[in-house]
């Protein structure tokens, strides 16, 4: 997944507005891109890994307060105190709901 593919997912999402926009995206992409040896010859370093994506959600996740991500699941209470799990929690049913069909998500 190239940075707009991954931008414009999380602007399909409903993640980006105007405490979190296309200027904090970048450089989450690239600190969650493994180094590569050759960027000359190959484009390896222009696309994510599955490995890699997972690692840019977690560090947009980290980046969101609470206060503006819906808790799906209110009975369960974060098991850390930065609430890491609810963000990804609500990250990632946010994904799912806007690259879903309404049938699937539910």
């Amino acid at each position: 997944m190239s940075l707009d593919e991954f931008t414009t997912m999380l602007g399909d999402a409903g993640l980006l507005n105007e405490h979190f926009g296309n200027r904090e995206v970048g450089p989450l992409w690239n600190l969650s891109m493994m180094t590569n040896k050759d960027e000359l010859n190959t484009e390896r370093h222009l696309n994510m890994t599955f490995v890699e994506f997972l690692e840019a959600i977690a560090r947009v996740a980290d980046r969101f307060e609470m206060a503006n991500l819906t808790d799906f699941f209110p009975a369960y209470e974060a098991k850390s105190p930065w609430a890491l799990d609810k963000k990804l929690e609500s990250t990632f049913l946010l994904l799912i709901r806007a690259t879903q069909t309404p049938k699937v998500f539910k």
